[in-house]
């Protein structure tokens, strides 16, 4: 599977191998400009087929003699995975988490564990394993991909049939999930401590909290906001949310329609023209979010807003230390539900509601959107 190596790099077994060994321990390719991996140093052939079928077509040798490892499955998928990153359907980040995990599925199960072996006993031991130091949600997430897999390998014809995982493969109970949230204690913000945020922060912090407290943006909502999503005038915004699609629409106070307005008629550089809709850039012109690969390969998430916001945050003396950024949406969540209004504030959340009653819904009046907005504000400004 992926690992990182430090023994020194193979050459090429002859002179028209297309592959090179990179510095993580497998044989790869630049293809359109992007690296792109196949397999481990030890296993050329196995790297060669995996490259061979996903990107010249042919068909790989059969397997059947010796059978399908596990590694050599997880290669596949994640080699398949690649077009859907290439078609935007996935980010390269989203990318990068099926591989850590898999990488640790490998390391447990064996390299040379084939498919048709698996049994329930060797889920109950990843599950184990994982459960020993991960949280309940990093948990869920391996469970997840780990099941992605073997049903994608089963509806892909790599393997004849389906796996059976055992009745105890799953991620933590809801009795270890309210645990683990009452370990570790409320996430949201005082009022006090946000106004001393806003008052010390600069002009991208300050807009980016207006819109964490007055819309319940994350991050992400931040970083991909676009200036067409953006009403100045009526003071709305409205477009869907990018984690998830969910269409939201939010009233804006007059202090985030202001600090929108100063961020939006000084301009930062563009670095591309598909950056120039966004509202926020860096002073180079990029996105304050990127997904960026490290010198062994490695992809991963560069939040500056997380960043900047830790900055601000270590340079105060506030009451609480430990306060992220996206505390701002768990806070927003809780005090707006004091209105008395779930749906309007799931509007506003952008929360996937799966209900019979969210199929028919073809929307909410502005009247009860501003209600939640106004709510929250006349709470932070009570004093």
């Amino acid at each position: 599977m992926v690992v990182n190596s430090t023994k020194k790099k193979p050459k090429k077994p002859y002179p028209s191998y297309p592959l090179f060994a990179h510095g993580s321990g497998q044989w790869a390719k630049k293809i359109k400009g992007q690296t792109r991996y196949f397999g481990l140093w030890a296993d050329r052939d196995a790297a060669l087929e995996t490259y061979q079928y996903f990107v010249v077509g042919k068909t790989p040798p059969s397997q059947e003699q010796e059978g399908l490892t596990v590694q050599q499955l997880a290669n596949t998928f994640l080699a398949s995975k690649e077009m859907e990153v290439d078609s935007g359907n996935i980010t390269r980040y989203h990318w990068q988490n099926y591989r850590d995990t898999f990488r640790e599925l490998v390391e447990i199960l064996g390299k040379k564990k084939l498919v048709s072996e698996l049994s329930a006993k060797d889920f109950a031991k990843l599950r184990a394993k994982w459960a020993k130091g991960f949280s309940t949600s990093r948990l869920q997430n391996y469970i997840t991909r780990t099941r992605s897999l073997f049903k994608w390998g089963y509806e892909s014809d790599e393997i004849e049939k389906p796996v059976k995982f055992g009745p105890d493969f799953k991620g933590a109970s809801a009795r270890a999930k309210r645990k683990a949230k009452y370990e570790q204690g409320r996430r949201d913000i005082d009022a006090d401590n946000i106004l001393f945020l806003l008052e010390e922060a600069n002009a991208n912090l300050h807009a980016w909290i207006l819109l964490g407290i007055n819309c319940g943006f994350g991050n992400g909502d931040c970083a991909e906001l676009k200036k067409t999503d953006i009403d100045l005038k009526g003071g709305w915004v409205d477009y869907p949310r990018p984690k998830t699609y969910v269409h939201r629409r939010c009233k804006l106070w007059p202090e985030t329609v202001e600090a929108l307005t100063e961020i939006i008629n000084d301009p930062a550089p563009v670095a591309a023209p598909e950056f120039e809709p966004r509202v926020f850039r860096t002073i180079w012109g990029t996105p304050f979010i990127k997904v960026q690969q490290t010198k062994n390969g490695r992809w991963y998430k560069d939040d500056a807003i997380a960043k900047e916001f830790t900055k601000l945050r270590n340079s105060l003396e506030l009451s609480r230390e430990d306060i992220t950024f996206y505390d701002l949406r768990r806070t927003f969540e809780t005090i707006a539900g004091g209105c008395r209004d779930q749906v309007a504030v799931d509007c506003v959340m952008g929360h996937v509601d799966d209900s019979m009653a969210a199929v028919y819904r073809q929307g909410i009046e502005d009247e009860r959107l501003e209600k939640v907005a106004n709510h929250v504000r006349e709470w932070l400004l009570a004093e």
